[in-house]
């Protein structure tokens, strides 16, 4: 994302543009928000990624300062077997976050 998205007191929802397609929050996937990116995101109802059609979400080092302009992050998971996985590099949700995944949540520490 070249530019920034703004939403004000709103909220933002990003979904795939094919069922199934994967999502990447600070790596890469099919659909990729790098974490500085998310920085350039502002939607104080919160930012939700994925839906019920969306593949699995990868999550990996995501920042407070690029986490804080950001409302409640959910992260959507809900086909079938899909999953959410945290990768080994810390992450910080400024305002929190909410998971839904059919096939599990993995938090990976090393």
């Amino acid at each position: 994302m070249a530019g920034s998205l703004t939403a004000g007191t709103m909220a933002i929802s990003i979904h795939g543009s094919k069922a199934s397609q994967t999502f990447g929050i600070g790596l890469t996937q099919n659909m990729e928000i790098l974490d500085t990116e998310l920085g350039r995101f502002a939607c104080e109802a919160g930012l939700t990624i994925g839906t019920a059609t969306s593949g699995s979400i990868q999550v990996n080092g995501v920042t407070d300062g690029n986490s804080d302009s950001v409302g409640t992050l959910s992260l959507v998971a809900t086909k079938s077997s899909a999953t959410i996985l945290f990768k080994t590099g810390a992450s910080v949700f400024d305002k929190g976050i909410i998971m839904q995944a059919n096939g599990g949540i993995v938090m990976s520490w090393m």
